[in-house]
């Protein structure tokens, strides 16, 4: 490694709020990362009321910033704060319970650096549990498990393929992003999408990082307040009121809402929020009717309708007669 690439600095933006069991292993893991890059880390608390605040102040490496705020702003202005105070060449953006896998620098900051075209770099997951065992090795598998570089905006629009844990961007393409709307609380999507407008995007066909399950996660409560959904459908309407891209007419339009709308829908039945469920699978009908003649649809739209245990025990069914037509 060139003497230049190891002094390029690199920013990690770790937004804290009530994470003091984790928020140690995610500094750590940063900490630890392999390559001898430069970094500075920006931890931005927006008032947390555990003990969040002495986690943070034990770590005295000078490469680490701590602001706190001493009233509770919100995600979104949390994160477009760190986002801001971030001074290196290229910014992760990571929540304070997850944790980076020791390669994430060396896999992603050579595809920076060879690609000027190439705003964000990207790759796969695995998930983790409240202790930090692994619960699922590959969660996202973009673009068939296969590297690949491009425009990323019809995909993104359809799908969120991006998680946060797993990306480094020039810090040109975060600004422009910013600033992050206030009501965006979930804004990951948001802030992929706009980069996606003006950059190329990269996905390495590696696991970078561990994204942790625990009962406070925040996607969690989205599904049960419906912030979610109204998050999501408030960015497609903005950004259907201004496409940047000639093909992102009508009928693509009603293509990605359809999407949406069976994304929302799975979320909804699987937290037994069925009406909400049975909803946005009709909104996704009504937008593409082809939708009628995929089975898991409709099996999930009757679910909606006679609930999760006949539906469950419906598909045990169906299995078994599936299983039993193909022996013979």
């Amino acid at each position: 490694m060139e003497t230049s690439d190891i002094q390029m600095l690199i920013s990690f933006v770790v937004p804290i709020y009530n994470t003091e069991a984790y928020l140690a292993e995610c500094i750590n893991s940063i900490l630890a990362l392999e390559g001898g890059y430069e970094i500075e880390i920006v931890m931005v608390d927006d008032a947390s009321t555990d003990n969040s605040e002495q986690v943070a102040r034990s770590f005295t490496d000078p490469r680490i910033r701590y602001i706190r705020h001493e009233i509770n702003r919100g995600a979104a202005f949390t994160i477009d704060e760190g986002l801001r105070l971030a001074t290196g060449h290229y910014v992760a953006r990571i929540d304070s319970d997850d944790r980076y896998l020791p390669w994430f620098l060396q896999r992603t900051v050579p595809i920076l650096q060879a690609n000027p075209q190439v705003g964000l770099v990207y790759g796969d997951i695995r998930t983790i549990d409240t202790a930090g065992n692994v619960t699922d090795k590959h969660l996202v598998a973009a673009h068939e498990g296969k590297p690949w570089s491009g425009d990323e905006l019809d995909n993104l629009l359809q799908l969120n393929t991006i998680p946060a844990p797993t990306v480094l961007a020039r810090r040109e393409a975060w600004a422009d992003a910013l600033p992050i709307p206030a009501a965006y609380s979930f804004n990951d999507w948001y802030l992929s999408l706009e980069i996606a407008k003006r950059w190329k995007i990269c996905y390495c066909a590696e696991v970078l990082a561990d994204y942790r399950i625990h009962s406070q996660n925040m996607h969690r409560a989205m599904i049960s307040n419906r912030k979610g959904e109204e998050i999501t459908l408030d960015i497609l309407a903005n950004y259907f009121n201004k496409p940047v891209r000639p093909h992102h007419d009508n009928r693509f339009r009603r293509k990605v809402y359809a999407a949406q709308y069976v994304i929302q829908a799975a979320k909804y039945f699987g937290a037994g929020l069925y009406s909400d469920a049975r909803r946005c699978y009709l909104h996704a009908i009504g937008n593409e009717p082809v939708l009628l003649l995929r089975p898991e649809i409709l099996r999930r739209l009757l679910g909606t309708c006679i609930g999760r245990r006949p539906y469950d025990y419906i598909k045990q069914l169906a299995r078994r007669f599936t299983g039993l037509g193909k022996r013979r």
